[in-house]
């Protein structure tokens, strides 16, 4: 759970309103050494040809760039990103740039590598702990 009181949040609601009650999600199965799970995420938006588009705010470019944002995208789906920077208040768009998500994955492989063999290492601790 994080707070709904952030930047991302707000540029949601500048672009994107709140006229639906609860949100939409997308669906992802991943398989990681021999666990599956289903990995649900809320969609930010949809471009005009139904792909979906995660929304991103900070004072810099440097929030795509996090592995915990880039893994949210390969699992969520998304197309493009949309990265945006606000006024201070939050109350106004000042820049809007379209990143490919694609891109984005492939310029952080080494970070999905090193994700996964932490998922792997935990996994095996948490199944010894089952099997206790």
């Amino acid at each position: 759970y994080h707070s709904q009181n952030d930047a991302g949040h707000a540029v949601e609601m500048l672009l994107c309103g709140d006229s639906l009650p609860g949100f939409f999600a997308a669906g992802t199965t991943v398989v990681i050494d021999g666990w599956t799970f289903f990995v649900v995420s809320e969609v930010d938006a949809t471009d005009s040809k139904s792909n979906l588009v995660e929304i991103k705010s900070s004072r810099t470019e440097r929030i795509l760039k996090t592995p915990s944002a880039v893994l949210q995208v390969a699992l969520n789906g998304s197309e493009h990103i949309l990265g945006c920077k606000l006024d201070d208040d939050e109350t106004r768009l000042l820049s809007a740039k379209w990143f490919s998500a694609e891109e984005i994955q492939q310029a952080h492989q080494q970070s999905f590598t090193q994700a996964g063999q932490h998922v792997r290492y935990m996994l095996r601790k948490v199944r010894d702990f089952l099997k206790q």
